[in-house]
């Protein structure tokens, strides 16, 4: 695990607006949550409950509801609610009502609804609310975001994404089937798992205008949420007269992990590799030229750089990189995608667009 420079560690101390720290959820990632909130945030008092707890406050559980009301009386200045999505929304209300900033886990939700309350709760508090897509802190991706605008590329005329693991070798210490991803009651499914690649595409192409897809089952994991999605999003921004397209696919049933993001346009060709943290571009004279070569110091280090931003953010000196209107937009997409997939036809995605920046 990456350590925090003393150097750096004294000027949080210094500047400490967050003496309480709450953190929903016992999974792997609210155990890195909790790692690094010890590394930032040394002298503030941290506290750690389960999701379990929380899911069973609607059915009158008093243990569950003692929990709750311990968590409330804590008075966290920042909330980290890293539990399964269903519950993100009503557990991050409950906390800005109480004027906590407030850090979720991708995705924000498993819909939109509520979410828009949510963000406007936190906006008249003004209370940070920060999504977890930290793959947009990779070195690399940035560089390929920084280069597709320096117009490298010329003209843009396709995109390809792909992602994918077999997902019985994500965790093999325990069985794929009782994990989040696997289960559709706990927001599982490669759509939700892997919205990292629907969050980075709208980041660096621009708003999603349309989409079209296909998403199944393969029957190879004996489990009950989709585990191939195949898609198309359509980008508000046009080239040539015509949409800006990408192709993405997802799975979780791929033997050989796989993340990248190929662009194509009039000047040659500009791929990411998220698994080698490599740029290439190609010219269209077929030369190939290596742009930078392992940028990404530790896949760790996009969650450092994610709480440096957090941090940052709730002091003050910056701007989540991640906003919580960008977590909504992304249930958005993934709303239509579902849609596209039952009528077979290409849908329009419907935004939320009292939140602006339309």
């Amino acid at each position: 695990m990456d350590t925090l420079p003393r150097k750096f560690l004294d000027i949080i101390w210094k500047l400490n607006l967050i003496n309480r720290v709450l953190i929903v959820g016992r999974g792997s990632i609210g155990l890195k949550h909790l790692n690094w909130s010890k590394q930032f945030l040394p002298k503030s008092e941290i506290k750690h409950v389960g999701f379990r707890e929380e899911f069973s406050v609607a059915k009158n559980n008093s243990r569950s509801k003692a929990v709750l009301k311990e968590s409330l009386d804590f008075k966290p200045d920042l909330t980290i609610v890293a539990s399964p999505a269903p519950w993100h929304i009503e557990t991050a209300q409950r906390f800005a009502e109480i004027n906590s900033h407030i850090f979720i886990e991708k995705p924000i939700s498993v819909s939109s609804n509520k979410v828009g309350q949510l963000i406007n709760s936190c906006a008249e508090r003004q209370l940070v609310l920060q999504v977890g897509y930290n793959l947009r802190f990779s070195k690399s991706l940035q560089k390929f975001k920084q280069l597709l605008d320096s117009n490298l590329l010329g003209e843009l005329q396709e995109i390809i994404c792909s992602a994918g693991q077999f997902l019985p070798y994500w965790r093999p210490e325990k069985d794929y089937r009782e994990s989040v991803s696997a289960q559709k009651s706990l927001g599982g499914g490669v759509l939700l798992e892997l919205s990292h690649e629907i969050d980075y595409l709208r980041w660096i192409f621009g708003e999603v205008k349309w989409v079209s897809s296909s998403l199944s089952n393969s029957n190879e994991l004996e489990i009950d949420v989709e585990d191939i999605a195949k898609f198309k999003l359509g980008f508000v921004s046009s080239h040539l007269g015509r949409d800006l397209i990408a192709d993405v696919y997802l799975d979780f049933v791929r033997k050989i992990p796989e993340r990248y993001c190929k662009v194509i346009g009039a000047q040659g060709s500009l791929v990411w590799n998220g698994l080698s943290g490599e740029v290439n571009f190609s010219s269209k004279r077929s030369e190939v030229s290596r742009i930078s070569t392992h940028l990404d110091a530790g896949f760790n280090k996009t969650y450092v750089d994610e709480w440096d931003n957090l941090i940052k953010s709730i002091h003050g000196e910056s701007m989540p990189l991640v906003s919580g209107q960008d977590g909504l937009r992304v249930v958005e997409i993934i709303e239509a995608i579902r849609e596209a997939n039952v009528t077979g036809a290409k849908v329009d995605v419907m935004y939320d667009k009292t939140l602006g920046d339309f």
